[in-house]
């Protein structure tokens, strides 16, 4: 199969690591690939790295059909089966490229929040063959915005176990602090992942006179109020904020607790990547993170927007060892359900279903 795979985003973050596993599993079934991503954009390079064909697009709005039909004659002149779109904007662009259904349109949904009542939001969605939602919340939510069950399919995003792999880089190497108890958390500093909750749990972890240190990777709109926020309750010398490193897998493997405070979230694959590495998680109950941390079992859960409930669960796992082992075993357990392998060829096999339909 020839298939395209679109994204408009010019940033790096987990929805862009699922096309280059996808893309790349995708070649080793002998499928060619073309990366159609924001010219200048972090996907565009890496997928270039990568030693996949690319298309640059700039569309200067989500509705832009000059872009639209640059994409639809780049795809018809190569023969194209299969366009596709990985995010909401990018979904608009795939529409407009395959308005006369030679080019079948798949979209994938990543987020938990309802579609906009714009008509326009709606029909793209209905443009296309299937809809990939990432988790069973998602799909429960484009169901009560009217998308017939029928056009959705439930299938998670997934996690390369063979990164996690091998001998990890020691914490010198990566100047993280030797003997101290390491917290953290790798997400985009966004309302979405709310880290000033983060740092407010942190705070009240701090009074009960545990001995930590806390990093957060990735930047975003909030880092100035995140570091505003850290030198408010006197955090300065306990959290650091790293900004976006490369190396966040490395930092992540040296990690006692994992922590995801989102107030919503489609499904969280920085989860899957700290299950895999074997650390201990910490995750707000919303969107499709129940999914994959069962209580007790895989990681906690607690109410989103709760610093104390928050501080009490990272707490119960410094202080219980069982716990710990359990949650670390249980978690390596889950977390081969979600393998980027089992993800492409879930995928893949979508694919050859709207094909034989053709």
């Amino acid at each position: 199969m020839k298939i395209a795979h679109l994204d408009t985003e010019i940033s790096w973050r987990g929805g862009e690591q699922q096309i280059l596993y996808l893309a790349e599993a995708l070649r080793e079934a002998g499928d060619e690939n073309l990366i159609i991503a924001r010219s200048g954009s972090a996907l565009e390079s890496k997928a270039q790295q990568a030693g996949f064909s690319c298309f640059p697009v700039s569309p200067k709005m989500e509705w832009d059909f000059f872009e639209a039909l640059l994409i639809r004659r780049r795809l018809r002149g190569a023969n194209f089966d299969i366009l596709h779109a990985h995010t909401a904007h990018a979904a608009a662009l795939g529409a407009l490229a395959s308005l006369r259904g030679d080019i079948p349109l798949i979209v994938s949904r990543r987020v938990d929040f309802h579609l906009s009542k714009n008509p326009f939001s709606r029909w793209k969605y209905l443009r296309a063959a299937k809809i990939l939602a990432v988790s069973s919340a998602i799909k429960q939510i484009l169901i009560q915005d009217g998308i017939s069950p029928e056009r959705i399919e439930v299938l998670y995003s997934g996690v390369n176990l063979k990164r996690f792999e091998g001998d990890k880089k020691s914490r010198q190497d990566l100047r993280l602090p030797d003997s101290k108890i390491l917290i953290g958390q790798i997400a985009a500093l966004s309302d979405q992942k709310d880290p000033l909750n983060f740092v407010q749990a942190m705070a009240v972890l701090a009074q009960k006179g545990v001995d930590f240190r806390v990093l957060m990777a990735g930047d975003g709109p909030l880092k100035i109020k995140v570091e505003e926020e850290i030198k408010r309750l006197n955090l300065k010398d306990i959290v650091f904020v790293l900004g976006f490193r490369e190396d966040a897998l490395e930092i992540l493997r040296h990690l006692d607790v994992f922590v995801l405070s989102s107030r919503w979230e489609g499904l969280g694959t920085s989860i899957l990547d700290a299950l895999a590495a074997g650390v201990p998680v910490v995750a707000s109950r919303t969107g499709g993170i129940p999914e994959m941390i069962e209580e007790g079992v895989s990681g906690l859960l607690v109410a989103p927007g709760d610093p104390a409930s928050l501080a009490r669960a990272i707490e119960r796992i410094l202080l219980d060892a069982a716990l710990r082992e359990r949650l670390i075993a249980g978690g390596r357990e889950k977390v081969q359900f979600f393998s980027a392998q089992k993800m492409a060829q879930s995928t893949r096999a979508v694919y050859q279903r709207i094909l034989a339909k053709a």
